[in-house]
């Protein structure tokens, strides 16, 4: 598939859905930029999780892996 037509697959697929993914600020960034995509209905599991657990915050563990092992009590390995 050219770029274009993943383009079009992609926008046609996720922009009237809602999106749950961790950090999307990020994916949400990269998606507009390159395929000018805006999602309107979005759930960030990384900002959900700072309310749950606001010391995460202060202590800068939000990452999925560290959230994964707090929430599952064992050791998530790449």
């Amino acid at each position: 598939l050219s770029e274009e037509e993943v383009g079009k697959f992609l926008k046609n697929e996720v922009e009237s859905k809602i999106i749950i993914a961790h950090n999307i600020k990020f994916d949400y960034k990269f998606l507009k930029h390159h395929y000018g995509i805006n999602l309107s209905k979005f759930w960030d599991t990384m900002i959900a999780w700072g309310l749950y657990d606001d010391t995460s915050i202060v202590k800068y563990e939000m990452g999925l892996k560290t959230i994964l092992s707090k929430l599952y009590q064992r050791d998530f390995k790449k």
